[in-house]
């Protein structure tokens, strides 16, 4: 099964701070993907030379394998409608705060992976906005379980 990385996954596992029991056998049978919205959200965290490289690095492996997806044209769209709905439903918010989650889920959701996140409250909230069926099954980690 693939599996699709939220930021909050990727930013502690390249810190080797955790995830590397987690993702190490997953890396290895090539499951693991990145969309294209966690290698910018990488890139603008990385504030530190040694980040930016172990960024870079990450993302050169994963697209030389062709495991970066990038949302579609409709995803961006349905993103909008989600957004709109939601400020229908319970009044506004800024739609920048929370696109790039809806992004992430609409991918994982078209690739038909599941989706690794430690921000379960947004992707759940925003998965209730999503058709039953189609939803990515999320897989929430605590980052303590994880420790390298």
């Amino acid at each position: 099964m693939s599996l699709l990385l939220d930021t909050s996954i990727v930013i502690p596992y390249l810190g080797n701070i955790a995830y590397d029991r987690f993702l190490w056998t997953r890396m290895a049978r090539q499951q693991v993907y990145i969309s294209s919205v966690t290698g910018m959200e990488l890139l603008a965290g990385s504030l530190l030379p040694t980040q930016l490289s172990k960024a870079e690095a990450f993302i050169d492996r994963l697209g030389r394998q062709g495991r970066i997806v990038t949302p579609a044209h409709e995803e961006w769209l349905r993103a909008g409608k989600i957004v709109a709905r939601y400020q229908n439903m319970f009044g506004h918010v800024e739609p920048a705060d929370h696109v790039h989650d809806i992004l992430i889920l609409l991918t994982a959701e078209r690739m038909g992976a599941e989706l690794a996140t430690e921000n379960a409250a947004h992707f759940r909230l925003w998965s209730r906005f999503r058709p039953a069926p189609r939803r990515p099954r999320l897989v929430v980690l605590d980052r303590q379980a994880y420790l390298n």
